[in-house]
């Protein structure tokens, strides 16, 4: 396939968590609740966010592997919304918090090709705490 600007792209060049992207948005519209227009790709640093009426409803990060998941949620848990640092390059799980903090979803989840967390979202009092994963699933 030649892009518009004429850089190739292949399916060699998908990896895992591209397809891991690829099933969870296919999983989303295949459910019959989300219409495709409705489900924005990277979004304020993350994968997938998805809208109703206008206002963010799931914001989805997608992970290559449990391990790297796993990280992000530990790290998340670390992260005081209230005093975050302006440069957050690099630094995965307060970046994604700032991302939460700007976006207010009702429900945050975490997605590898092996598993799932859910969490909701509390964006109450001007700060944003993330509620306890609903049981992980498999993904």
């Amino acid at each position: 396939l030649i892009l518009p600007d004429g850089r190739r792209w292949s399916l060699m060049t998908v990896n895992r968590e591209y397809l891991t992207h690829i099933a969870i948005y296919s999983e989303l519209v295949g459910s019959g609740q989300w219409h495709p227009e409705n489900i924005k790709l990277e979004r304020e640093y993350l994968d997938l966010v998805i809208f109703e009426k206008g206002s963010p409803v799931i914001a989805v990060e997608v992970k290559r592997s449990e391990a790297e998941a796993a990280k992000l949620v530990k790290g998340l848990a670390a992260v005081d919304p209230l005093n975050l640092p302006e440069l957050d390059r690099g630094n995965d799980p307060i970046r994604k918090m700032k991302s939460l903090l700007k976006l207010k979803p009702k429900e945050f989840w975490v997605v590898s090709p092996e598993r799932r967390w859910t969490f909701g979202v509390d964006s109450s009092n001007g700060t944003l705490k993330l509620k306890e994963p609903k049981k992980s699933e498999a993904a």
